[in-house]
């Protein structure tokens, strides 16, 4: 990402999420009240007006997802899924909460079993600087979130926690969403195990990654969709394949409990089944004892 903004891709997820919560779905796959909160202002205004007329009008609804589709679907199953993940994890026992890569999500603040458990949030420093101006507005949580800035291809994980008061012999829930694409090998590879090592037996990781192609669509797409992301400073260099995904995991002391993509998600909400496979998908794993 550019080191003089925000991440393009982070206030793109949000935007999603917030189209994903639009009043008309009963029930919603996802629901961000905070969205329109954490974006810039030209897209939360909009934003804000639509979640005031959808009730009134379902087309607006529908007409703004359209123009987002597949990538809006996406982003609210993958949001939903790991929502779930992440209170599973609190309810069996983590009493701890790391979202590595936070961009402009909120779950430390919109999920009820992580607003009583200590959360860190740890980002670039230009993206955690545009978040931190806005959360004040944000409400529901009896203890702190710790922001931690981290440049992820300059510097490893474990030192900043440990300075900002994660305890490594706790459990921890650990997201890692919408990040491994965007990174070298070695640069993923080093924060797991920085992961690795500050998590206690149990603790739990919610890793996205990307298979090499990102999506399946008509080969001529491939290389205008790989340009698009150069051009927002964010390249896509760290796809792997489930199998790559699964070796560094066990490389690193984790062991896979479940690995699924966004077919298997809209089945598991409800939706039929999605025109463009978006081929970034999600291991639950669990650090070994």
């Amino acid at each position: 990402m550019r080191d003089e903004t925000p991440s393009t891709t982070a206030m793109a997820v949000a935007w999603f999420r917030g189209l994903g919560s639009l009043p008309g779905r009963t029930p919603p796959v996802v629901h961000d009240p905070f969205a329109a909160v954490l974006l810039p202002a030209v897209p939360a205004a909009v934003l804000r007006a639509a979640e005031q007329a959808a009730p009134r009008a379902p087309w607006l609804r529908s007409a703004l997802q359209a123009v987002s589709t597949p990538l809006a679907r996406h982003v609210a199953l993958r949001t939903a899924t790991i929502d779930g993940a992440v209170e599973e994890a609190i309810a069996d026992g983590a009493r701890q909460l790391v979202i590595v890569g936070a961009g402009l999500d909120a779950r430390a603040w919109r999920l009820p079993l992580a607003r009583d458990i200590d959360a860190w949030e740890v980002d670039h420093p230009a993206t955690q600087a545009f978040k931190r101006e806005r959360t004040g507005q944000l409400l529901g949580r009896t203890t702190p979130v710790h922001f931690t800035a981290v440049d992820f291809e300059r510097e490893t994980l474990a030192g900043p926690l440990e300075r900002a008061g994660h305890d490594a012999t706790v459990p921890t829930v650990w997201i890692w969403e919408g990040v491994t694409m965007y990174l070298h090998p070695d640069a993923t590879r080093g924060t797991l195990e920085a992961i690795a090592e500050r998590s206690a037996p149990g603790s739990r990781l919610a890793m996205t990654y990307a298979w090499p192609g990102y999506a399946r669509m008509p080969a001529w797409l491939d290389r205008p969709v790989q340009a698009a992301f150069d051009l927002l400073g964010e390249s896509l260099r760290g796809a792997m394949t489930r199998e790559e995904g699964t070796a560094l995991l066990e490389a690193t002391g984790f062991r896979v409990l479940d690995e699924h993509g966004n077919r298997e998600w809209a089945t598991r909400f409800g939706e039929g089944a999605p025109a463009v496979e978006i081929l970034e998908r999600l291991f639950i794993a669990e650090r070994a004892g």
